[in-house]
């Protein structure tokens, strides 16, 4: 767990962490997307409907998600996401962080980081201490991490394989 942080947990961050108790914490972090930038919408789609299946096929994590979109307008009210944020709406085991929580909040929550494709607040993660994997729906052949067994998957069944061997006390 991480403990490098001076700040204490924000009280609106301490009830789903008491709800988490016993699971196993990941928090996912998004990022930005664009049909002009090498991230587009379906990516971004496949990286939540992949992570959500893997989430309730397992059973036993508790998922809080910080989106980096979700500063410009609710990603979950976007075009094509909507049924998304439906579901997400139904999990129980799921805290959205809002808008003016931190990523280093959800770092002081979670077991693990779950980061989309390759982004800096993997890196921010992994300097904090917090095991990180990194969910690649891109399928970027230069990621520079996929030299590294167990850190990039590009599937849910890669994902979920690799979250039930962490849930479950595996080595990172």
């Amino acid at each position: 767990r991480v403990q490098r942080f001076r700040q204490p947990l924000r009280p609106e961050c301490r009830a789903p962490l008491e709800a988490a108790k016993g699971l196993f914490k990941v928090a996912l972090f998004d990022t930005t997307f664009d049909p002009d930038l090498p991230v587009t919408g379906p990516d971004i789609r496949s990286m939540y409907e992949g992570t959500l299946d893997a989430v309730e096929e397992l059973g036993g994590i508790y998922l809080i998600i910080k989106s980096k979109l979700y500063n410009r307008g609710r990603i979950f009210s976007k075009p094509g996401f909507e049924e998304i944020g439906r579901r997400v709406a139904g999990m129980k085991n799921v805290f959205v962080m809002e808008p003016n929580m931190q990523p280093q909040e959800a770092f002081k929550m979670a077991d693990l980081a779950l980061v989309f494709s390759f982004s800096t607040v993997g890196t921010e993660a992994i300097c904090c201490g917090l095991k990180t994997l990194y969910f690649d729906t891109t399928r970027l052949a230069e990621h520079p991490y996929r030299n590294y067994p167990g850190l990039v998957f590009n599937d849910k069944d890669g994902l979920k394989k690799r979250l039930a061997e962490l849930r479950d006390g595996g080595t990172y």
